[in-house]
């Protein structure tokens, strides 16, 4: 590496990083501390770090011996088989929702589609077996798949709940106060301070136009050619931009995996105010929406109860609900793929002036069930749903503001399809070693300039390494990593 691009000294080894950095999101100042005595002062340090405060969630029946794993809570009596390879598995279970009957689960046609983003896909198909038990031998996918399972009895199409046995994590708990009090760091660790030497001009600087003096003095960068372009469907983008709910957002919930989360365990679907209302004791209301009231004059905001019309309206966004749901006890206003939707909960008003609504044509609509849904945000910024609708009547009633983003073309399910994702191998990246042989010279400001996995030595235990440098490099940093069979780190520096 560059050794001035080393930040601060300590950029940690193979044994800071598997142990521990690869395991902790953001930065740690200092890994190699860690791991530099096993006593009281470093594991108090690891567990704050870590945030796990000196608790662990571990079973001691199950380690001795009392236990068996398919026991524990959370784990339904399944346990993890041997993965010698990738297995796709599970059992089927009729849709409650669509079946009156019991319906038979076995001998069900059950046909898996894979295909990811660069074009490969695979197809495999099998028959249940009597208790709707169905497996798959997969090829060594690597990264995420899109992957469909469809279901036909009779040789048609038909609803069943494809349950996936991929979920063995025991199951969550509430802290108590004592598990989150915080612990203080060591006297000796918040004493440790960097060495900060003279500050000297590196070459890039030099190199670099110095505008204004001073506290005002800035560098201007360089101007950047752009030498690829990328293309991309963006139709859906302005409709699917999720930065946009979440800028004011308080809470976040990812509807994908919860849904593939409660199929994959072989229970229905709930519909999304439903899963809401379980979700957050804080929603209060009723699941059904049918106090409807509807604008029948745009120039008046009249309000007309909607069980006096013959037909329903089909502009969704001039219409008002008396019941659904609450937040906090505050009306909600619905934002549908940042399109102005509905509002629930609103109060008993003659009128509704809506002055301005990004929703001329009224083609948006609430999703029924979760698994039409990517993602919600709750927002309780007073201001945030001016945006997207301006209603004098909306103002002194403090509204929630929720977000729903929905799959493009959620209207369009189609029957006996369940559509998920199979996350394959891990691909490791691959250092990419740029021939400046045979290349035009350039300026090159590489941090890493050599790596290698695999170097090979011989009898003596030597082995000879090339490459080439980068533009500025005056003083490299050279390490040397590995494990032995016996799983002892080595590292050189």
């Amino acid at each position: 590496m560059d050794a001035a691009t080393l930040t601060n000294g300590k950029v940690g080894n193979a044994k800071t990083w598997m142990l521990l950095g690869s395991e902790v999101k953001g930065y740690i100042e200092n890994p190699d501390y860690y791991f530099e005595k096993d006593d009281k002062e470093h594991r108090e340090a690891a567990d704050l770090l870590m945030m796990v405060q000196g608790w662990r969630r571990y079973n001691w029946k199950l380690h001795a011996g009392q236990m068996k794993f398919e026991e524990l809570e959370g784990n339904l009596g399944k346990i993890q088989q041997i993965e010698d390879k990738l297995y796709l598995f599970g059992k089927l279970k009729p849709d409650v929702n669509v079946w009156r009957k019991k319906h038979p689960v076995a001998g069900v046609n059950l046909t898996a589609y894979l295909y990811n983003k660069t074009g490969e896909h695979y197809t495999g198909s099998t028959v249940t077996d009597s208790v709707g038990g169905y497996a798959f031998e997969l090829p060594n996918l690597k990264g995420e798949w899109n992957m469909f399972l469809q279901t036909q009895w009779d040789d048609k199409n038909a609803h069943y709940v494809v349950a996936i046995d991929r979920h063995f994590s025991p199951v969550g708990r509430t802290l108590s106060p004592y598990e989150t009090e915080m612990i203080p760091l060591p006297e000796e660790f918040m004493k440790l301070k960097r060495k900060v030497g003279d500050e000297q001009e590196t070459e890039i600087e030099g190199k670099l136009r110095m505008s204004g003096t001073g506290k005002n003095a800035s560098y201007v960068l360089p101007t950047v050619k752009i030498k690829k372009r990328y293309f991309t469907d963006s139709s859906n983008l302005p409709w699917y931009d999720e930065k946009t709910g979440a800028r004011k957002s308080t809470i976040y919930y990812n509807l994908d995996e919860a849904s593939d989360r409660i199929a994959d365990e072989g229970e229905v679907l709930p519909t999304l105010y439903a899963w809401l209302m379980k979700k957050n004791n804080f929603f209060s209301g009723t699941e059904v929406m049918e106090d409807m009231w509807i604008i029948g004059n745009d120039t008046t905001g009249e309000l007309q109860d909607a069980r006096n019309s013959d037909e329903p309206p089909l502009d969704f966004s001039k219409v008002v609900f008396k019941d659904g749901l609450f937040y906090k006890n505050r009306p909600i206003i619905w934002i549908v793929n940042n399109t102005y939707c509905t509002v629930t909960q609103f109060p008993e008003r003659p009128t509704y002036n809506i002055r301005w609504k990004n929703n001329d044509s009224g083609a948006t609509a609430m999703p029924d069930f979760i698994d039409e849904v990517k993602s919600v945000y709750i927002s309780e910024d007073d201001d945030n749903y001016t945006k997207f609708v301006q209603a004098d009547e909306l103002y002194a009633m403090h509204p929630v503001t929720i977000f729903v983003y929905t799959h493009p073309q959620f209207f369009n399910k189609e029957k006996g399809f369940r559509h998920t994702h199979f996350q394959g191998f891990n691909e490791p990246e691959a250092f990419v070693m740029e021939d400046y042989s045979v290349m035009p010279a350039m300026e090159d400001f590489r941090r890493t300039l050599y790596w290698q996995p695999r170097v090979k030595i011989d009898a003596n235990g030597q082995g000879r390494v090339e490459f080439f440098n980068n533009s500025s490099c005056t003083q490299m940093y050279i390490s040397a990593e590995g494990i032995t069979p016996s799983g002892k780190f080595i590292v050189s520096e």
